[in-house]
């Protein structure tokens, strides 16, 4: 039995606004689970030294715990003791809930010991799976096509919620992704004790090597539990995966998450001429009545960023940004984030929300190396080569913002909002320990659990 350590788990559901009472509900059985579990950890630490703690349930058991919905009654003062005594951190929780309207997408992200997690996530997926209603779901997600969105690439117009626009998807629940917490250096084991005369397994390569490990099985549990439901088609990737499989090309070769939403937009001449994409070996596979989903883990934790430009910027000025910022293109162009999985998508709104405007969604694979910061960075110069070409001054003439024919030319004038979407490892640490986000937010050093459960109730509950 793998050991238990301390991972992330982000679950992206294809449902938004129109299912709200159901993601909320989804939200708050999440949520007691959790405090559930934490509670049973606490009487069991009371009762026994934690290192005879079996835990009540075995994680490689396919068994489904469903919580029932209820109010916010559960004590918290099991994560709470364990914040004043200092020796551990929260087992599990729910540190984000997201929903974005355009994209007809939320998600919820949890960290927490491995097999903690594999728990809850299995039981919020497999909730959602049973309780929401997409009757149609099978047909919508293997009937894409290109037409309408290859017709409306330059104006950007198309019809807000349509399949144009919406975020690619393969099915109900499209990803989910566990991610090892590196940054922890400490794995709460499932028989964690204290051993000072084995130094090779508290090793730093251990710790990383374990973590990993338990990532990657927590997700092959989650997987098991979701094809147990016989409503999904499960295809692995990164490490939970035999051949560790890059999540992308799992993506372009057994699925149509290339053709479908958004992603439309950016299929290339070449294969609608000769009419070889994906979506056709996709087809002769057997067709499941909530779609596919795509379960991993990578072997970082994996941060997103999403750059959300103007009306001034069309569909093939987007994606010059998107071709900028990927890391694949930093040896052959000169250009590029390390680490950085980007992709052009329309982003559909009402005019008085600000119009339909383009997003470039960007995947930071290696976020110690290629980092938000490091995408701003590089947000910037192509601003600058955008400024210069507008300006007619392609070969860098000298043209800065302070030109009278440039200086409109500045970052408002391309960029709406450039944002980190999901959490961190940092951001999960900091929860897990107690600590409010937020500076101002901070009181008396410490979290009542109730408080932050709420917190993210209510911030999820305004989302959608």
């Amino acid at each position: 039995m793998t050991p238990a350590s301390i991972v992330a788990c982000n679950i992206y559901i294809t449902a938004a606004s129109s299912q709200s009472s159901t993601l909320l509900s989804l939200l708050r059985r999440a949520q007691d689970q959790c405090r559930q579990l934490c509670h049973h950890q606490e009487e069991q630490q009371q009762n026994f030294d934690f290192g005879d703690f079996d835990r009540h349930t075995n994680s490689n058991n396919n068994d489904i715990t469903t919580i029932t919905a209820s109010s916010y009654d559960a004590s918290s003062s099991s994560r709470d003791n364990n914040n004043k005594r200092g020796s551990r951190i929260a087992p599990v929780a729910i540190v984000h809930a997201y929903a974005d309207i355009p994209y007809d997408r939320s998600s919820f992200h949890l960290a927490g010991r491995s097999d903690f997690v594999s728990d809850v996530a299995s039981a919020l997926i497999c909730n959602a799976l049973n309780e929401i209603d997409l009757k149609d779901c099978a047909d919508k997600y293997s009937t894409t096509t290109t037409t309408s969105s290859n017709n409306s690439r330059k104006s950007g117009e198309e019809k807000k919620g349509g399949e144009s626009t919406r975020h690619p998807f393969v099915g109900l629940v499209d990803h989910v992704s566990v991610m090892p917490i590196l940054t922890s250096q400490h794995p709460i084991t499932s028989n964690d004790h204290d051993d000072d005369d084995d130094d090779d397994n508290n090793s730093s390569d251990n710790l990383t090597k374990q973590c990993k490990a338990a990532a990657a099985n927590a997700a092959r549990v989650i997987g098991s539990r979701m094809s147990a439901t016989n409503l999904v088609n499960v295809h692995y990737y990164g490490m939970a995966c035999p051949e560790n499989t890059p999540l992308a090309t799992v993506r372009r070769e057994q699925t149509s998450f290339f053709e479908s939403g958004g992603a439309m937009m950016g299929v290339s001449s070449t294969k609608e001429r000769n009419g070889t994409t994906s979506t056709t070996a996709v087809q002769q596979k057997k067709v499941a009545w909530k779609g596919d989903t795509t379960i991993g883990s990578p072997v970082e934790f994996v941060e997103n960023f999403n750059i959300r430009l103007t009306s001034n910027v069309d569909f093939d000025r987007a994606k010059t940004l998107t071709q900028f910022l990927r890391g694949r293109n930093m040896e052959k162009r000169g250009y590029g984030v390390a680490g950085v999985e980007a992709l052009t998508l329309p982003y559909a709104r009402d005019t008085s929300e600000g119009g339909n405007v383009y997003e470039v969604a960007c995947n930071l694979t290696t976020p110690k190396e290629g980092s938000a910061d490091e995408i701003r960075l590089q947000l910037a110069k192509w601003i600058d080569r955008q400024r210069q070409e507008l300006s007619g001054n392609r070969d860098g003439g000298g043209v800065t913002e302070d030109d009278g024919d440039a200086g409109k030319f500045n970052y408002e004038y391309f960029v709406e909002d450039a944002y980190t979407v999901g959490t961190t490892e940092e951001q999960c640490m900091r929860v897990l320990s107690g600590k409010r986000m937020e500076a101002e937010d901070i009181r008396s050093g410490t979290v009542f659990w109730e408080d932050y459960d709420k917190e993210v109730y209510h911030k999820f509950q305004d989302f959608l």
